[in-house]
Protein backbone atom coordinates (compact mmCIF):
# COMPACT_ATOMS: atom_id res chain seq x y z
CA UNK A 1 0.00 0.00 0.00
CA UNK A 2 1.37 3.41 -0.96
CA UNK A 3 1.24 6.24 1.56
CA UNK A 4 0.60 9.81 0.45
CA UNK A 5 0.27 13.21 2.07
CA UNK A 6 -2.62 15.65 1.56
CA UNK A 7 -2.04 19.26 2.49
CA UNK A 8 -5.26 21.01 3.38
CA UNK A 9 -4.84 24.25 1.43
CA UNK A 10 -7.15 26.48 3.47
CA UNK A 11 -5.21 29.67 4.31
CA UNK A 12 -2.00 28.06 3.02
CA UNK A 13 0.76 29.80 1.13
CA UNK A 14 2.40 28.26 -1.93
CA UNK A 15 5.93 28.54 -0.52
CA UNK A 16 4.84 26.49 2.51
CA UNK A 17 3.12 23.90 0.33
CA UNK A 18 6.27 23.66 -1.82
CA UNK A 19 8.50 23.11 1.23
CA UNK A 20 6.07 20.46 2.50
CA UNK A 21 5.97 18.67 -0.88
CA UNK A 22 9.76 18.56 -1.06
CA UNK A 23 9.92 17.29 2.54
CA UNK A 24 7.30 14.63 1.74
CA UNK A 25 9.30 13.45 -1.25
CA UNK A 26 12.55 13.39 0.75
CA UNK A 27 10.77 11.53 3.57
CA UNK A 28 9.66 8.73 1.24
CA UNK A 29 5.97 9.48 0.80
CA UNK A 30 4.61 8.15 -2.51
CA UNK A 31 2.13 10.88 -3.41
CA UNK A 32 1.13 14.44 -2.66
CA UNK A 33 -2.42 15.79 -2.90
CA UNK A 34 -4.31 19.04 -2.42
CA UNK A 35 -7.96 20.14 -2.67
CA UNK A 36 -9.62 22.19 -5.36
CA UNK A 37 -11.23 25.03 -3.41
CA UNK A 38 -10.89 28.73 -4.09
CA UNK A 39 -11.70 30.02 -0.62
CA UNK A 40 -11.77 28.82 2.95
CA UNK A 41 -15.45 28.48 3.90
CA UNK A 42 -14.55 28.77 7.59
CA UNK A 43 -11.99 31.54 7.26
CA UNK A 44 -12.95 35.20 7.41
CA UNK A 45 -9.66 36.47 6.05
CA UNK A 46 -6.15 35.34 5.33
CA UNK A 47 -4.13 34.50 2.26
CA UNK A 48 -6.94 32.49 0.63
CA UNK A 49 -6.41 29.10 -0.95
CA UNK A 50 -3.77 28.29 -3.59
CA UNK A 51 -5.52 27.14 -6.78
CA UNK A 52 -5.09 23.35 -7.10
CA UNK A 53 -4.20 22.97 -10.79
CA UNK A 54 -1.66 25.79 -10.72
CA UNK A 55 -0.18 24.58 -7.44
CA UNK A 56 0.20 21.02 -8.71
CA UNK A 57 1.77 22.22 -11.95
CA UNK A 58 4.29 24.31 -10.00
CA UNK A 59 5.00 21.40 -7.63
CA UNK A 60 5.75 19.17 -10.62
CA UNK A 61 8.75 21.43 -11.23
CA UNK A 62 9.88 21.26 -7.61
CA UNK A 63 9.58 17.48 -7.18
CA UNK A 64 10.93 14.52 -9.14
CA UNK A 65 9.54 11.23 -7.88
CA UNK A 66 6.38 11.85 -5.87
CA UNK A 67 2.97 11.49 -7.58
CA UNK A 68 0.82 14.64 -7.55
CA UNK A 69 -2.93 15.04 -7.75
CA UNK A 70 -6.08 16.91 -6.72
CA UNK A 71 -8.10 14.91 -4.20
CA UNK A 72 -11.19 16.98 -5.00
CA UNK A 73 -12.13 18.64 -8.28
CA UNK A 74 -14.83 21.16 -7.46
CA UNK A 75 -17.23 21.57 -10.40
CA UNK A 76 -18.63 24.77 -8.87
CA UNK A 77 -15.31 26.58 -9.44
CA UNK A 78 -15.25 26.38 -13.24
CA UNK A 79 -17.43 26.04 -16.30
CA UNK A 80 -18.17 22.28 -16.66
CA UNK A 81 -16.71 22.18 -20.18
CA UNK A 82 -13.48 23.78 -19.02
CA UNK A 83 -13.19 21.40 -16.08
CA UNK A 84 -13.86 18.42 -18.37
CA UNK A 85 -11.04 19.55 -20.64
CA UNK A 86 -8.71 20.09 -17.68
CA UNK A 87 -9.46 16.67 -16.22
CA UNK A 88 -9.60 14.72 -19.49
CA UNK A 89 -6.09 13.38 -18.98
CA UNK A 90 -6.51 12.37 -15.29
CA UNK A 91 -5.98 9.94 -11.42
CA UNK A 92 -10.92 8.29 -13.16
CA UNK A 93 -9.98 4.72 -12.26
CA UNK A 94 -10.67 4.84 -8.58
CA UNK A 95 -12.65 5.65 -5.52
CA UNK A 96 -11.77 7.65 -2.40
CA UNK A 97 -13.38 7.55 1.04
CA UNK A 98 -12.55 7.79 4.74
CA UNK A 99 -10.07 5.26 6.11
CA UNK A 100 -12.39 4.57 9.03
CA UNK A 101 -15.56 4.24 6.92
CA UNK A 102 -17.66 1.55 8.64
CA UNK A 103 -18.48 -0.13 5.31
CA UNK A 104 -15.08 0.26 3.65
CA UNK A 105 -14.71 -3.36 2.53
CA UNK A 106 -18.25 -3.44 1.10
CA UNK A 107 -17.82 -0.09 -0.70
CA UNK A 108 -14.53 -1.29 -2.17
CA UNK A 109 -16.09 -4.53 -3.41
CA UNK A 110 -19.08 -2.79 -5.03
CA UNK A 111 -16.95 -0.06 -6.61
CA UNK A 112 -14.52 -2.62 -8.10
CA UNK A 113 -17.38 -4.75 -9.43
CA UNK A 114 -19.07 -1.74 -11.06
CA UNK A 115 -15.77 -0.61 -12.53
CA UNK A 116 -15.37 -3.98 -14.24
CA UNK A 117 -19.06 -4.12 -15.29
CA UNK A 118 -18.59 -0.81 -17.09
CA UNK A 119 -16.02 -2.48 -19.33
CA UNK A 120 -12.99 -0.91 -17.67
CA UNK A 121 -9.82 -2.73 -16.70
CA UNK A 122 -10.26 -4.08 -13.17
CA UNK A 123 -6.49 -4.11 -12.62
CA UNK A 124 -6.42 -0.34 -13.14
CA UNK A 125 -8.90 0.35 -10.31
CA UNK A 126 -7.36 2.29 -7.42
CA UNK A 127 -8.91 2.50 -3.96
CA UNK A 128 -7.72 5.46 -1.90
CA UNK A 129 -8.65 6.39 1.64
CA UNK A 130 -7.84 9.40 3.79
CA UNK A 131 -7.12 9.91 7.47
CA UNK A 132 -5.22 12.29 9.73
CA UNK A 133 -1.43 12.16 9.89
CA UNK A 134 -1.02 9.79 12.84
CA UNK A 135 1.41 7.03 13.87
CA UNK A 136 -1.29 4.36 13.66
CA UNK A 137 -1.38 4.87 9.89
CA UNK A 138 2.40 5.15 9.48
CA UNK A 139 3.52 1.93 11.18
CA UNK A 140 3.43 -1.11 8.86
CA UNK A 141 2.46 -3.46 11.69
CA UNK A 142 -0.39 -1.30 13.02
CA UNK A 143 -3.90 -2.70 13.18
CA UNK A 144 -5.21 0.25 11.13
CA UNK A 145 -2.82 -0.34 8.22
CA UNK A 146 -3.49 -4.07 8.27
CA UNK A 147 -7.25 -3.40 8.11
CA UNK A 148 -6.74 -1.15 5.08
CA UNK A 149 -4.55 -3.68 3.33
CA UNK A 150 -7.18 -6.36 3.99
CA UNK A 151 -9.81 -4.17 2.31
CA UNK A 152 -7.58 -3.80 -0.77
CA UNK A 153 -6.64 -0.16 -0.26
CA UNK A 154 -4.02 0.95 -2.78
CA UNK A 155 -3.19 4.38 -1.38
CA UNK A 156 -3.50 5.87 2.10
CA UNK A 157 -3.66 9.67 1.98
CA UNK A 158 -2.73 11.40 5.24
CA UNK A 159 -4.05 14.91 5.85
CA UNK A 160 -2.07 17.74 7.35
CA UNK A 161 -3.43 21.20 8.11
CA UNK A 162 -1.43 24.41 7.90
CA UNK A 163 0.99 25.50 9.11
CA UNK A 164 2.96 22.74 7.40
CA UNK A 165 6.10 21.68 9.23
CA UNK A 166 8.68 20.03 6.93
CA UNK A 167 10.49 18.57 9.97
CA UNK A 168 7.26 16.94 11.15
CA UNK A 169 6.74 15.51 7.65
CA UNK A 170 10.31 14.14 7.61
CA UNK A 171 9.75 12.58 11.06
CA UNK A 172 6.56 10.93 9.78
CA UNK A 173 8.58 9.59 6.85
CA UNK A 174 11.06 7.99 9.24
CA UNK A 175 8.20 6.26 11.08
CA UNK A 176 6.77 5.15 7.73
CA UNK A 177 10.15 3.73 6.70
CA UNK A 178 10.49 1.94 10.04
CA UNK A 179 13.65 3.80 10.98
CA UNK A 180 12.12 5.49 14.02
Amino acid sequence: MKTDLLLIPMSARYRDMRAAAIAAEEAGFDGFWTWDHLRDPDGESGPGVPEAWTTLTALAEATRRIALGPLVLNVANRHPGLLANMAATLHGDGFNTQAMHPKLAELARVAREEHVKSGRNGAAFILTVFAGLDDRWLRADSRGRQMLEGAGVDRLILLQEPPFDPDEIRAAGRVLAGTE
